[in-house]
């Protein structure tokens, strides 16, 4: 059983200990709580599946104050809603069950390649990344021209050998020779360490690295075809004129596990997309957040016509349509759990789930506060369900 408090960092390092973990997401400090309630992805996805793949049970206190489990027995309504459903609509979770899963050894690799090689990179990229052995996750990162580079990392349950021979439509892409590539076989742990920022020694590790102050502001879109020369171009141009070398756009392939579930099989409907799509800006001062938002909400908007649905763990009070973005074909079966566990909607905010018929909560919503593009991010990490 997982406390909702607990972040990342301190869950790998425990189940760690023992030889087991979960697939979950790359950054130490986000919470098990709001990552698995919104489906949860990581370097282990296209292997072992979604975060809210390997959730068990919740226990949940309700609005009236009631404590409840819901699992494969009991609640399997509400169980199905937390696997996928997002945080702060049906209860306040305070513990989690999952199945682990025993990992040892993984290969990670991390490939760039000079920014104007972007266009044949990404092509190479997303012929290749979702329907790769899937053992194998890979995230494309294309950042702004002003950087200078684009590049690839990812991680695969076997051996560095392996490794080498099932990413070779990488290296032998048609593009200019890569400016680095690195293979790595090593200790899940310390890997968990290396895609987190941590360094590659798990007893140097703090569970918080309170540094310099950023700001960030990350939203999401779903590709569920290839890209083709429009699509590229569009987002070739949008990275040239980006208002910094920290904007960036970050594709995660799906595919694997994640795509042999069923989309109504749990609340995360986007079963059948080839990859997420986050475009992501980065800043300190606050004078800079204007623009690099407007970038973000720009890019964001340029691509609609090449992508379609959102991530509800990156919420977005731009996104159009949010229900259907968020919750696709589940957004019925979500209202109607939503009205059983809380009819009184004590758990309400401008992008929850209502409680009402789909047409009614869009009315709804738009009467509500939209809050605005958050400069900081928004991903919801709150102990909620």
């Amino acid at each position: 059983m997982v406390g909702a408090g607990a972040d990342l960092l301190t869950v790998y390092d425990a189940l760690g200990q023992v030889g087991v973990t979960l697939p979950a997401g790359s950054c130490p400090t986000v919470g098990i709580a709001g990552l698995t309630l919104g489906g949860g992805f990581g370097l282990l996805s296209r292997a072992l599946g979604l975060t809210c793949d390997s959730l068990l049970a919740v226990e949940m206190v309700t609005a009236d104050g009631e404590v409840i489990r819901a699992d494969d027995k009991e609640n399997q309504d509400l169980l199905w809603a937390c696997q996928g459903g997002g945080g702060g609509n049906f209860g306040v979770v305070t513990a989690f069950t999952f199945k682990t899963h025993r990992v040892a050894e993984v290969s990670i690799f991390r490939i760039s390649w000079p920014w104007t090689e972007l266009p044949g990179v990404l092509e190479a990229w997303q012929a290749f990344a979702p329907f790769a052995d899937e053992r194998l996750t890979s995230l494309l990162t294309l950042k702004a021209g002003s950087a200078g580079s684009v590049s690839c990392v990812g991680q695969l349950l076997g051996t560095a050998e392996e490794l080498r021979r099932l990413i070779q439509p990488l290296l032998s892409a048609r593009v200019a020779a890569p400016s680095s590539v690195s293979i790595e076989a090593m200790p899940h742990l310390r890997a968990v360490g290396q895609f987190g920022g941590l360094g590659s020694d798990p007893e140097q590790w703090t569970v918080h690295q309170h540094q310099e102050q950023v700001r960030f502001k990350n939203t999401s879109a779903y590709a569920y075809e290839r890209f083709g020369e429009g699509a590229i171009a569009t987002l070739a141009a949008e990275l040239s004129r980006a208002p910094s070398s920290r904007c960036l756009v970050q594709l995660d392939a799906y595919g694997g596990a994640v795509g042999r579930v069923a989309p109504d099989a749990t609340a995360f409907p986007h079963r059948r997309a080839l990859w997420s799509l986050q475009y992501q800006a980065y800043w300190n001062a606050p004078a800079q957040e204007a623009e690099r938002v407007a970038w973000v909400e720009r890019v964001r908007r340029s691509m609609l016509p090449h992508t379609r649905g959102a991530y509800i763990n990156y919420i977005d009070a731009n996104v159009e349509d949010w229900l259907t973005a968020y919750y696709g074909p589940n957004v019925a079966r979500l209202t109607a759990v939503k009205a059983k566990y809380d009819p009184r909607e004590v758990f309400r905010f401008p992008r929850s789930i209502p409680r009402a018929s789909p047409g009614a909560a869009e009315a709804g919503a738009a009467e509500a506060p939209a809050g605005g593009a958050r400069g900081e991010g928004a991903t919801d990490e709150r102990a909620v369900a």
